[in-house]
């Protein structure tokens, strides 16, 4: 495979990029929504850290790939393993930046700063709603303080930060969706990644919506608050400002232009789908 493929501009820092995990399933497990547990049984296991470093040293040395995407659930789930990496990268003088997606209530200033040295520019939280209601009856396990606070102690360790929101979940309604962009903006996260909320097959929430037990609201109207609360935050000329000045070379200005187009096409997709369910 052509590795020089695997290129990015919105979150990157260099490219190419390649994704790896240290870890498989959640600590928590238990979100209403989540189907995770189909497949891991709503455990979590742990690759051998000396697996993990040798697949480290082969994506930088081996391959010359200069930065990683973590892709576990909740990279920071085994602090003494995130720990021992970190320590493993500075001590080595292991040239690579990567990023991960965790959970609010798995972070701390300590290990955040520590992480920031070893290359971590960037973490994801699945702050998912602006309501602590609708938190709770989805089982999330979080408050809406402690997304603030994560996105507080994040951001003061000098790490980017994502949010991850979702629009139409159990216990949603379109009062709390119309202030998820603006929860969002005021939260501080230098990203955002809104989606509608799905209801698949084995989980929690699908069985009791399969019986007529909960309501949810029409996907229609998920995916205008989605495709609304997206365009407004990436439009935003704040932010195209800062997307322009990451512009590095003639490639990275191609690559942009075609995830624009691409959005633009989603959204087109979108607007035509709605369109034929109404009729």
């Amino acid at each position: 495979l052509d590795n020089q493929a695997y290129n990015y501009v919105i979150f990157n820092k260099r490219n190419p990029v390649t994704a790896m995990t240290i870890s498989r399933g959640c600590p928590h497990s238990a979100c209403e929504f989540c189907n995770s547990k189909l497949y891991t049984l709503g455990k979590i296991r742990f690759r051998d850290f000396d697996a993990i470093t040798k697949e480290i040293e082969e994506v930088v040395f081996k391959y010359g790939i200069p930065e990683i995407f973590f892709r576990d659930q909740c990279f920071t789930a085994n602090r003494e393993l995130v720990w021992k990496i970190c320590e493993y990268i500075i001590s080595n003088n292991i040239d690579i930046t990567w990023r991960a997606s965790t959970r609010a209530d798995f972070v701390d200033k300590e290990l955040l700063f520590l992480m920031r040295r070893a290359g971590c520019y960037q973490l994801s939280f699945g702050l998912e709603t602006c309501s602590q209601e609708v938190l709770d009856v989805n089982n999330k396990g979080i408050t809406i303080e402690q997304g603030r606070q994560a996105i507080e102690w994040t951001k003061g360790a000098d790490i980017e930060t994502t949010g991850l929101f979702m629009c139409g979940m159990l216990g949603d309604t379109e009062i709390n969706m119309k202030g998820l962009l603006r929860f969002a903006l005021d939260s501080g996260v230098d990203y955002a990644q809104f989606n509608s909320f799905g209801c698949d097959p084995g989980t929690p929430i699908y069985e009791k919506y399969k019986a007529g037990q909960v309501y949810l609201l029409p996907e229609r109207i998920a995916k205008r608050y989605e495709k609304y609360s997206t365009l407004k935050f990436y439009l935003r000329p704040k932010n195209l400002l800062k997307q322009v000045k990451k512009i590095r070379s003639l490639k990275e200005l191609k690559l942009l232009v075609s995830m624009l187009l691409d959005l633009f096409c989603y959204f087109l997709r979108i607007n035509k789908l709605e369109c034929s369910r109404k009729t």
